[in-house]
């Protein structure tokens, strides 16, 4: 699992210095950036997740929710490049 740590004040050095001594965590990314910016990745990835989950949902679609969180997942960590175009 990636994680992204978004503040590497108090809580966000400890966790990272726990997490490292885990396996289930392949790639740990600790961005300390304003707080301001700080509320804006977090709203823009909560975003993302509902938007396609209220989608699949409301048009009655079925889904693998494990598939879904592996493509927002990739969306959200490399961005539009991460996504295997196929035409």
């Amino acid at each position: 699992m990636r994680v992204l740590v978004i503040g590497s004040g108090g809580v966000g050095s400890a966790f990272v210095s726990i997490a490292a001594r885990r396996d289930a965590f392949s790639h740990i990314a600790v961005a300390d950036i304003d707080p301001e910016e700080q509320s804006l990745i977090a709203h823009a990835i909560t975003g993302l997740a509902e938007g396609a989950s209220r989608r699949l949902i409301e048009n009655n679609l079925e889904f693998d929710p494990d598939e879904v969180a592996t493509a927002m997942s990739a969306l959200a960590w490399a961005g539009l490049r991460a996504l295997n175009p196929t035409t």
